[in-house]
């Protein structure tokens, strides 16, 4: 059975959850949305309005979703991680092996089966382990060994648990 330890920073646990949301495609779909709109302005400009009235409407909208979804991420986050309830900076124990993942906290204590888990996403600093399309538990890299990886990996591969653990 191998065991990972985490305690999560605030710093850490809002870079957890900007990188969970900037890695759905959806998160790009309305800044992709303004720049359209900023090149059809910029391409068939209307005739009655002036350069900054062509321009101001698309501007506007590509800063506006640019900047709201990182700051409702960091706000979200921030109220999440200092709620008096919060299971976030718990210190948690993800202990592994061929039939189960078992995440204990000190208020809370899951057992998983490989097949609950939908799927294992490992990022330049960050392991998540997804429960569902939504929700994953993050885990720091710089706290699992080379070694903790290459057993997950072989479990993943034997459970069919989508992963990108190469």
């Amino acid at each position: 059975m191998k065991i990972i330890e985490t305690r999560l920073t605030e710093k850490e646990f809002i870079n957890a959850s900007m990188v969970i949301v900037f890695r759905k495609r959806i998160t790009y779909i309305f800044p992709a949305i303004g720049i359209v709109l900023l090149l059809i302005n910029l391409t068939n400009p209307s005739k009655s309005m002036s350069i900054a009235g062509v321009l101001l409407g698309p501007v506007i909208y590509l800063v506006l979703f640019s900047a709201i979804i990182p700051l409702l991420t960091y706000i979200h986050a921030k109220r999440i991680y200092n709620a008096r309830s919060s299971r976030a900076k718990e210190k948690i124990l993800y202990e592994f092996d061929d039939k189960r993942l078992s995440i204990k906290g000190e208020s809370f204590e899951a057992n998983l089966s490989w097949e609950k888990i939908y799927k294992v996403t490992l990022t330049k600093n960050w392991l998540f382990i997804y429960q569902n399309s939504n929700y994953a538990n993050p885990i720091p890299k710089n706290s699992i060994w080379e070694g903790e990886l290459m057993k997950l990996k072989e479990i993943l591969d034997a459970k069919n648990v989508k992963h990108n653990l190469n």
